[in-house]
């Protein structure tokens, strides 16, 4: 009996999570159409492709970044007895699944490198590999093989995902979460036998704590998720089992807005993430939507997708097409297209950058194989038209992922674009990160421990230096000049670290040109064309800038003071004095010739 056999004797209203029986055409498109005869028969070889682009890209070095060292930071502290924290603070931004995982990393297998952090990375890219096998699984038991393959496929070559698989991010183990999550749910309607259902709810149970624990866009997954529990409370026989599955999702939330270490008390909104969605929202009137649009709808996703940004609109057109098909989809996997279309609107709303399509990949990639399909049934009309179609549409998916994707192999092994050998350091995003890493290696020398440094990206220096680095605006946010003294000695910094490198850094500029600190460059630590020497405050601010805090910002109309007006003194015709004694006239006083246009030079007519 076969899988859709197994599930003729259930109502449409229980095909709400598990796999229903896909379109005939669907089906037939395999035999039908001789590309994807191709993609299915070779399909193992396709998969040992993935596999060998999966190896090649890994170099075990860590790829510096601002969120990967706020993760690798937390994760130290943890492993070390000292908390959730950072800088010695509480940290309110990053969930804690990542940073948790790379404690439990660093305790088993002891301090890694810096910039050889092997184990981490290699469980990352573990991580990676189980998802290519857990998106196979998921679309095969939805739809036909064919689809299964190209949607693998798809995802395997993408730029993005290999290089969140070889990266210290949460986007890999989310979008593991997700797909467990999915299998699981699907897994649970479809099988029979209770072992293989305890598996079903152990694919559940282990991807909603990935999840919930990786990224606050586990919204974006339990609300279809809630919504399709809802709905089959309603419409379904089956309530009792909608009824578990929505209150298993409220347990979930509840019990993590109780351990939720980034908050004090069940306080679930008092998170960065949360703090600024919330202000998203309310300036929602205030938003500039064409842009927001654009910028969606035209860069990011596309990007994400394909690769590419296509423009003339087209990015556009391809985001309407997803969205439309994810739509349809809700016919045969209401969570799936509800997932998508949830992602979509979040990322419009609270901002959007391509790796956040991540998560759903695959399933955007399922929408856009429906969607060629469709196209080529509509070419029938033309001989090889259906060929054409599939060619074109598949091959959007993959063929700019894979030449960006041998970019970043190339990338990973010091390899530049015009083939030259480098360091990786030297290579990896055009070398910018190769001096935070030195600036880093100077303050880890020469600033002593429990000493607070000014700097530039504090999150990468304070992690590989050891010390307590912040930039300017962390510590001034909106406040004017003026204002900045005070901030400045709460905090207590001792030292300043900025040089060439650097000089884009507004700020940190600012600091020395307007006397806001004091440097001690003969007492400093040069290297690089960069350096890091001690400062001291001022006992009060600079003049000028204590000038600007008296001056009053707003004055009425009755004590601004008259403004003053440059009046030239008028050329008297009268002698300024007169003696009866003098024998001389009285001068007149010479005044000052009007300005004229000076006079053009004419030819002379004289022969």
């Amino acid at each position: 009996m076969s899988k859709w056999e197994r599930r003729a004797d259930l109502s449409p209203t229980d095909e709400l999570t598990g796999p229903s029986r896909p379109e005939p055409a669907l089906e037939a498109a395999a035999t039908e159409n001789p590309l994807l005869r191709l993609v299915v028969r070779w399909r193992w070889w396709i998969f040992l492709t993935l596999a060998i682009m999966q190896i090649a890209a890994f170099n075990g070095r860590w790829r510096i970044g601002r969120d990967g060292s706020l993760y690798r930071a937390v994760a130290h502290n943890l492993a070390t007895g000292h908390g959730y924290t950072f800088r010695g603070q509480r940290e309110k931004h990053v969930y804690p699944g990542l940073p948790r995982l790379l404690a439990a990393v660093e305790e088993t297998v002891g301090p890694e490198d810096p910039l050889r952090p092997v184990a981490s990375l290699t469980i990352i890219a573990l991580m990676g590999a189980l998802t290519l096998v857990v998106v196979y699984h998921l679309v095969q038991m939805y739809y036909p093989l064919w689809i299964a393959v190209c949607v693998t496929t798809g995802v395997g070559v993408n730029r993005l995902f290999i290089e969140q698989s070889h990266d210290l991010m949460t986007d890999v183990p989310f979008m593991l979460g997700a797909c467990l999550t999915l299998l699981g749910i699907g897994k649970l309607w479809r099988e029979t036998l209770p072992s293989r259902r305890l598996l079903a709810g152990l694919f559940i149970v282990a991807g909603a704590v990935l999840t919930v624990s990786m990224r606050p866009t586990f919204w974006a997954l339990a609300l279809p998720c809630a919504a399709v529990s809802i709905a089959g409370m309603i419409h379904s026989h089956r309530r009792l089992w909608y009824a578990a599955g929505a209150a298993a999702i409220l347990a979930l939330v509840l019990a993590w807005w109780a351990i939720d270490p980034r908050t004090t008390g069940f306080d679930p909104l008092s998170g960065r993430y949360e703090t600024m969605a919330l202000s998203r929202l309310r300036d929602l009137g205030s938003t500039r939507w064409a842009e927001k649009l654009d910028q969606t709808c035209e860069k990011h996703f596309p990007i994400g997708v394909l690769g590419i940004q296509l423009g003339l609109h087209l990015g556009t057109l391809f985001t309407a097409i997803i969205a439309v098909w994810s739509i349809r989809m809700i016919r045969h996997a209401p969570i799936w297209g509800l997932f998508v279309i949830t992602t979509i609107a979040m990322t419009l709303v609270l901002g959007s950058k391509p790796r956040y399509y991540l998560m759903i990949l695959p399933l955007a990639l399922v929408a856009w194989a429906l969607a060629v399909h469709w196209l080529s049934l509509r070419a029938r009309r033309w001989r090889h038209g259906p060929l054409l179609v599939m060619l074109i549409g598949l091959g959007l998916a993959t063929a700019p992922n894979v030449v960006r994707s041998a970019d970043f192999i190339m990338e990973q092994h010091g390899i530049a674009r015009n083939l030259s050998r480098k360091s990786f350091l030297e290579v990896y995003r055009g070398g910018k990160m190769l001096p935070v890493y030195q600036m880093s290696q100077m303050i880890q020398t020469r600033v002593p421990p429990g000493h607070k440094v000014l700097g530039p990206e504090p999150r990468i220096t304070t992690f590989l230096s050891g010390r307590p680095v912040y930039h300017p605006s962390e510590i001034f946010g909106h406040a004017k000049p003026p204002l900045w003294l005070g901030p400045l000695r709460r905090l207590g910094p001792t030292y300043f670290a900025s040089g060439k490198a650097f000089a884009d850094d507004k700020l940190l500029g600012q600091l020395i040109w307007r006397k806001v600190i004091e440097i001690d460059l003969a007492d400093a630590l040069h290297r690089h064309g960069m350096y890091v020497a001690p400062i001291r405050l001022p006992e009060d601010m600079p003049p000028r800038m204590k000038r600007r805090i008296e001056r009053p910002t707003t004055t009425t109309a009755t004590s601004r003071p008259p403004p003053r007006r440059r009046r030239r003194p008028a050329v008297s015709t009268m002698p300024t004095t007169l003696s009866v004694t003098s024998t001389q006239p009285a001068t007149l006083p010479a005044a000052r010739p009007p300005r004229r246009p000076p006079a053009r030079a004419r030819p002379s007519t004289r022969p």
